[in-house]
């Protein structure tokens, strides 16, 4: 056991010392351990992937995943970076995110087509669907998925 390990054809994966060092961090414990009742039921749900991911600059990191066998193929893995723009998962998170949404979408290419998903999230309140990846230069389809705010009453 070490901290990498050595493949076949000479490249390196994270060995299970570095994997074990890594499952003691606090950080992201309490929503890894809030988010899988409600991940199992949307997986149960749809049959689909569903993927837990949170902002880090102009990323997202993957905290979770539950793959699915019938689903599309994906290279997400838990522990990996995502940009958000031109993502299911980044789309999601930037729609209700001021500071960094203002960021991203000033690095953008397509910033109006950006703009009119995020608007789409935020008014629809759940956005679920799998198209053609309107963005140039991204991957060939893309969902997105977010879950409306609860308003309160006054």
């Amino acid at each position: 056991m070490r901290a990498l390990e050595r493949l076949g054809n000479g490249g390196f994966v994270v060995g299970l010392q570095l994997l074990e060092i890594a499952s003691l961090a606090p950080r992201g414990h309490g929503l890894r351990s809030a988010a899988p009742p409600f991940m199992q039921d949307l997986h149960r749900v749809t049959g689909q992937h569903i993927l837990l991911a949170v902002c880090d600059g102009d990323e997202a990191v993957l905290v979770e995943r539950l793959s699915a066998r019938g689903a599309a193929v994906v290279k997400y893995r838990v522990g990996g970076r995502l940009p958000l723009i031109g993502t299911g998962i980044g789309i999601a998170l930037l729609a209700h995110a001021g500071r960094i949404r203002k960021q991203a979408l000033a690095g953008a290419d397509d910033a109006a087509c950006v703009r009119r998903l995020l608007a789409t999230v935020r008014t629809d309140g759940v956005c679920a669907v799998t198209v053609p990846n309107p963005l140039r230069s991204r991957p060939t389809a893309m969902s997105t998925g977010a879950r409306r705010r609860e308003r309160r009453v006054r």
